[in-house]
Parts: C-alpha cells; structure tokens; sequence
C-alpha cells in the first residue's frame, strides 16, 4: 500500500511539476537554457562572464534569443540587435515594466523608485528627476571630491591596494555630495548600505522569494539594517524640506542644489504632493544605480590604461593639454574637449557594460521578434 502511495505522490509530483514550468507553445522553437546549470552558477555565485558562457553555449546557432525557467515563469532574454531594437522601440505601454511582488527583498528595499514604476507614477518622478539631475551634476561637486581622493592615492602609492574598494569609497563619497550635500571622507551609511545591497541581490532570494519570510538570521539582520539606513535617509528628507521652506521665505536663490533638495524644489514648483516615502525610493534607485555602474566602469577603466601604456600616455598628454599641469577642476567646455578621454570611458562600457540585462518587462500583448512570437504577458529581457 505504501509503495503505491509512493509512485501515485511521485508521478502527480512530476505531471505537476512538468505543467508548471512547461514552457508556452509559442516559446517551443526557443533554446531554453539548462534549468540546473544556471540555477547552480546564480546561488553558487559565478562570475557574470561564467553565467554568459552559459546562455552563450544554449544559444549555439547564434539566434540571438533564448528561454530561462527563473522558478516563477518562464523569461525569454533577447541579444538579438535587430529585436532589441524592436523592444527599445515599443511604448511603455506595451513592455511596461516586470512588477516585483510584495514581500520580494527588491520590492522592499527599491519600494516604487522611478527604476521600478510605470505609467504616471513613472512620468511625474521622471520629471522632477531630470529637473534635479540639470542642477545637481556639477562638475565642481565631483571634482571636489575627486580632489580629496587623489590624496588618499598618494599615501597608497608605495602600497599593494584594492582599487575596486577605493572608488567605491570615491564614488559613494561623490553621490553624498550630489544627492544628500554630504561631504564625508567615509559616508556613515557605507557599510550599512554594503550590506543591504548585497542581502538584497542574492541570487538565492531572486530565484526562491518565499525565503525572505523565514525567521533567519540574515533577514532579521537586513531587516534592521533597511530601517537605520531608512531613519537616515529620512531624516535628510526632513531637513531638506525645512531647509527649502527657510530658503524660500529668505528669498534665498540657490543655484547648485543637491539632487534630493532639487527634486523636492521640482515638486512643489510642479505642483506635485510627493510623500517622504517615494522621495526615499528615488534616492535608494539612484545611489544603486550610480554607486555600483560608476565604480565598474572607472575600475575596468584603469585595468585597460594599465595593460595598455601607450594609451594611458594618450590619454595623459590630453588631459595635460586641455587642463594644464596644474590640479584643477575642469569646467564644462574642458569636459567636451577630452575626446580621446570620453572615447576610451564609452569604449570600456561597450566591452563591459555596468548592466548585463535590462529591467525585465512584461508584454501587455502578443508580439512578434523575426521568427518568434511572444504571447501576452510573456517577461522579457535584454541581454547586453
């Protein structure tokens, strides 16, 4: 009686289990990569390059468009040029964003920030964003503080240092300055945010979100760690608002604002009702955006001027002609001059991008790519 209980349980499990993660018909002439072998490189905390090895060996007649079972459903991630073309082309409405659900690690931290929403919610903070983004980026701010950080290379020049850490340190020193007017040698919030952020991105919690709800000690721990990161943030927010409320009865006229003061002064001058929540959101989607892309991109940056001299020597001889010898902070029109500099940054982009696949995203209707046909509410991304 047991073993018949056994095989009944076991052939429903497999007929259950085959149904769930049967790929619609319309996806059948689409390579699917091996559920295991990525599965195992995700949690097991491969290299990029490795998990791409992986697609790469799946996508063997060059086709440019292949299908991952992800333990929710099945995305379709498309490198195609000519379909990602299609795809960038499409309306918001028809790819809107992938909606992360409620209890996610994602959805937690990132809340609704603008990398995350569509529709009008999307527009409104697009918005006040680019408003903030125009008087915010200065050059003076990053210079400031890349001032201070060529000072900490000297004292490590006769010393073996991890540069990776070092801009990190550079570039969330930079986004104080820029998003928060905050200008510390070594943010407060660093190693907070460090660990959130890495609690966050595990593999393990992307594939298998129920164990967020578990009473682990990681989450525990993330948990109070998204609150002290919160209570820091919103207190900046509040002052903000205090300081812009003073500032305006003064009369006081302020150019240069940081982006988190400019996007409040952009709402009110929109006549938006933002609450402190999705100003936060905002905030959090920025940092991440340009902490972990800018450190990437000056890190592999300086891999290549190091492996090629005579480049470096290029690049050396016109920053020299364009700012002189002597240490300055380069104005704007000295920035569009430094075309062998601005080549080589787009160039390392190109051979390694910050991202490797674009937000995921929904299809609100049926759509065709060449050959393949995507049903409504198949997820897709761009694989870069």
């Amino acid at each position: 009686m047991l073993i018949f209980v056994l095989i009944t349980f076991s052939i429903l499990t497999y007929y259950v289990v085959q149904k769930i993660t049967e790929p619609p018909k319309e996806l059948q002439n689409i390579p699917t990569v091996p559920f295991l072998k990525y599965f195992w490189a995700m949690i097991s905390g491969k290299r990029q390059d490795e998990i791409q090895h992986i697609l790469l060996e799946t996508d063997s007649r060059k086709l440019g468009i292949v299908k991952i079972w992800n333990f929710i459903n099945w995305v379709v991630y498309v490198s195609n040029v000519e379909y990602a073309k299609q795809i960038f082309l499409e309306s918001a409405d028809v790819l809107p964003k992938w909606s992360y659900k409620e209890g996610q690690p994602i959805k937690i931290y990132f809340g609704t920030g603008i990398a995350l929403s569509n529709g009008e919610h999307w527009a409104k903070h697009r918005k006040i964003a680019t408003t903030a983004f125009n008087k915010a980026l200065y050059p003076e701010a990053t210079g400031m503080c890349t001032l201070e950080f060529t000072k900490i290379l000297d004292q490590c020049a006769d010393t073996q240092t991890d540069i990776f850490k070092l801009i990190q340190l550079l570039t969330l020193q930079i986004l104080g300055k820029l998003c928060l007017n905050s200008l510390e040698e070594k943010p407060v919030f660093l190693d907070t945010y460090r660990k959130i952020v890495k609690h966050v991105i595990n593999p393990l919690f992307v594939l298998l979100p129920w164990l967020v709800s578990l009473p682990l000690k990681a989450n525990v721990e993330h948990e109070m760690r998204v609150k002290e990161f919160d209570r820091f943030i919103y207190d900046i927010i509040k002052k903000r608002r205090i300081d812009l409320a003073e500032q305006k009865r003064a009369a006081i006229k302020i150019e240069n604002r940081d982006l988190l003061a400019g996007m409040i002064e952009a709402a009110e001058n929109e006549g938006y009702d933002i609450p402190d929540k999705e100003f936060r959101d905002d905030i959090i989607v920025f940092f991440l955006a340009a902490h972990d892309s800018s450190s990437s991109a000056l890190c592999y940056s300086f891999y290549f001027l190091a492996k090629y001299p005579e480049i470096q020597r290029k690049a050396r001889n016109e920053a020299i002609h364009v700012l002189g010898k002597d240490v300055v902070i380069p104005d704007s029109k000295q920035l569009k001059e430094l075309k062998y500099i601005t080549a080589i940054i787009k160039e390392t982009l190109r051979l390694y991008p910050t991202l490797t696949v674009i937000s995921p995203r929904i299809a609100a209707k049926k759509l065709k790519y060449g050959p393949y046909t995507l049903p409504k509410e198949q997820s897709l991304a761009v694989n870069l």
